[in-house]
């Protein structure tokens, strides 16, 4: 969850399914930011062309007051408006690109972009947390307390009837959970919005252009832009954020605000560009949720005790290149120590061979666990997989 922004992943069932499978890499799309390549930089550069007067005032007003007015569209309007002249396809080019950066890791204050999680604080609780149970050094506390006095306003000695009214109000079961299991996971569920589903760096962010009928409709408007226009549209049209995470020799880093420290991309995954691994392994993500679990109880379903009072929980992260902290020692580089954690705790799930046999891409080999281990006087054994 990230409390600042009052925004949960919700319920995602034990901690030993959640870390390893490809979900940490999905946490980390909210907290890289973009460092485009030349093409993004220029779809986002405002123009200096000079049009002529026309016959629409909208067209006549001043570039501010177009701007102002464009803020309030969504994306597939602003497609559509692009089409009308030239001038508003420049107008509107630059905002389009604004809002697809806006929608991975980098903080945008416009008005329909969707919360960034980028330098804010993150945490994993489990829902054995005890009240008041929260990792020392933070400075978000304030924002529960506000919701522990907002769940204490609806209870009291009002009447059954009245109570459950109130309840209603506030979210019905989830609410009546949070009063009788006062911690910050049931008033994550009670309170906080779900973390929207339809961002995904891996594929085009424009997708919803894809499936509307606008995408057919628009072949016969946009016969009329200029070649230079027509293919530059397209390309819009189709966009992937891999552009958005250019160029591929950048040297990655996960970056602890909070304590000054960061970990290399080129550490816990060599051989894989860009800031994400989706298919390749361990990423950047797994060792952010490895460092931010929070609990009362140590019992996690995995062989590695200790990941239930993360060292990094609650603290504030983002991802970016390298470049950003070149020249500032005030920085302490922990990448091999993060991936010996990170080696000691997949070592223990699936043995001496586990970047081997574990792989969250396709066709790949499925994680393949020791054949048994110990906890709490029992043995458990785990059959071995094959192919998917």
């Amino acid at each position: 969850i990230c409390p600042e922004v009052q925004q949960t992943y919700g319920n995602l069932g034990l901690l030993s399914e959640i870390l390893f499978s490809q979900f940490p890499e999905k946490i980390i799309e909210k907290i890289a930011i973009p460092q485009p390549n030349s093409w993004v930089r220029a779809m986002r550069s405002p123009v200096t062309l000079s049009f002529p007067v026309s016959a629409s005032p909208l067209l006549n007003l001043p570039t501010e007051l177009l701007d102002e007015i464009i803020a309030y569209l969504r994306l597939l309007d602003l497609f559509v408006l692009a089409l009308c002249s030239q001038r508003l396809y420049y107008t509107c080019r630059s905002r389009i690109m604004s809002i697809l950066a806006s929608r991975c890791g980098q903080l945008h204050p416009r008005r329909d972009c969707e919360a960034s999680y980028a330098g804010t604080g993150l945490i994993c609780v489990a829902d054995h947390l005890q009240v008041g149970d929260y990792p020392p050094g933070i400075d978000w506390i304030p924002k529960i307390e506000e919701l522990e006095k907002q769940l204490a306003s609806t209870s009291g000695n009002e009447s059954e009837s009245d109570s459950e009214d109130d309840d209603d109000a506030f979210g019905g079961d989830d609410l009546r959970t949070a009063k009788a299991n006062p911690n910050l996971f049931f008033y994550a569920q009670a309170f906080y919005k779900m973390v929207p589903s339809n961002l995904d760096v891996s594929d085009t962010l424009t997708s919803s252009v894809a499936s509307s009928p606008f995408w057919s409709l628009s072949f016969e408007a946009r016969k009329h832009l200029p070649d230079n226009l027509y293919i530059e549209f397209n390309n819009l049209m189709s966009f992937n954020a891999g552009a958005l995470y250019h160029p591929n020799s950048l040297e990655w880093v996960l970056r602890n605000l909070t304590t000054k420290e960061y970990v290399r991309r080129s550490v816990v995954g060599p051989g894989v560009n860009g800031p994400f691994s989706y298919g390749g392994g361990v990423g950047l993500g797994h060792v952010l949720v490895s460092r931010i679990c929070w609990s009362s109880d140590s019992n996690t379903w995995m062989s590695w005790d200790g990941i239930h009072r993360g060292i990094w929980a609650g603290h504030k992260f983002d991802i970016t290149a390298i470049t950003a902290i070149e020249g500032d020692y005030s920085w302490k580089d922990v990448s091999v120590e993060a991936y010996e954690d990170i080696k000691t705790i997949w070592k223990s799930e699936y043995g001496a061979k586990w970047e081997e046999y574990w792989r969250i891409g396709r066709c790949n080999v499925m994680p393949k666990r020791s054949d048994y281990y110990a906890r709490d006087g029992r043995t458990y054994y785990f059959l071995k997989s094959d192919r998917y």
